[in-house]
């Protein structure tokens, strides 16, 4: 693990330094700082959406961010890239497009911003970014624009996008250990305190031991070969805990099974531990008809009739 040790400010009267504990790898940051597809999903306070229409990330290279707020009107932000170390620091001019500084009579000097990017012995990395304004004045009418509040904004942002990105790959690798049959992969996803909530009885099973026992149980009901598919699936997440529901789907590849050829509802709820997204809760369930307490498979997910029920009571 590689440490950079962050210099101190040049010039700390006209410097505004903001930091913040990322949980995810440097790698993975650096990567969202920089790629244009990414840099769209976080960039920017909350209540505010971003395009990038230019980033040439190297040394002389321009780009140009757009904000959009409610109003939907654009906001352009432009400057030129002035050191490029990847992994390590990015170091750029950054101010608003002059025309549109003109229209909307902003006076705002450009600054230059640095962005360090080092690794935490705790877990996670340190993201800090240095702002040098050309003068106090300049840095004051910052401060009082609030834009420290403005980017850690941006850093929530990021850090849920970061997290999104954590608990779709987490779903990702369950899906692979179950399709291969891979025990040790799949309970690897599970919290010591897991609950689960099956299709089958018992209607609860609590702790990794029991829920590998049940899918040791399920697995020779499975086709050979198939595939796991999470469809409209919604995730959420905040703070150190997440949830996503949908509804999950078994493929047999090449083959009739029992199991299959229906959808299944899922929720299930995650926790971070130890800096890595582990399962808390785990819920798999189908429709029954209370009138006969039969299973009612969803075949058709945009099937969203009613049954007659008759008389039920």
């Amino acid at each position: 693990m590689s440490q950079v040790k962050i210099p101190e400010a040049a010039h700390p009267e006209r410097t505004i330094v903001i930091s913040r504990h990322i949980h995810a790898a440097k790698e993975c940051v650096y990567a969202a700082w920089t790629e244009t597809a990414l840099i769209e999903k976080w960039w920017a306070p909350r209540g505010y959406s971003t395009k990038v229409p230019q980033n040439d990330l190297r040394v002389g290279g321009m780009w140009r961010y757009e904000m959009t707020g409610a109003d939907g009107a654009a906001v352009p932000c432009v400057g030129t890239y002035q050191e490029v170390v990847p992994g390590e620091r990015v170091t750029t001019t950054v101010g608003f497009e002059p025309t549109f500084k003109k229209q909307a009579g902003i006076d705002l000097a450009d600054v230059v911003a640095t962005t360090y990017f080092t690794d935490n012995p705790l877990g996670g990395m340190d993201l800090t970014l240095h702002l040098v304004h050309p003068t106090t004045l300049d840095k004051a009418k910052y401060e009082q624009m609030g834009v420290a509040i403005g980017w850690q904004s941006s850093f929530d942002k990021l850090q849920e996008q970061l997290d999104r990105e954590a608990i779709l790959q987490a779903m990702a690798r369950w899906r692979a250990a179950v399709e291969n049959r891979d025990m040790e992969a799949l309970v690897a996803a599970y919290a010591p305190e897991v609950m689960l909530f099956d299709l089958k009885p018992p209607y609860k099973l609590v702790g990794p031991a029991a829920v590998r026992a049940d899918w040791e149980a399920c697995l020779p009901y499975f086709p050979k070969k198939f595939w796991i598919r999470h469809e409209d699936a919604v995730l959420t997440v905040g703070g150190d805990a997440a949830f996503v529901y949908g509804l999950v789907k078994i493929d047999p590849i090449g083959e009739e099974s029992r199991a299959g050829d229906q959808y299944l509802r899922f929720t299930v709820c995650f926790q971070r531990i130890g800096g890595k997204w582990r399962v808390t809760h785990e819920h798999v369930s189908t429709p029954v008809n209370p009138v006969t307490n039969a299973a009612v498979w969803i075949k058709d997910k945009n099937d969203l009739s009613v049954p007659d029920y008759g008389g039920c009571k």
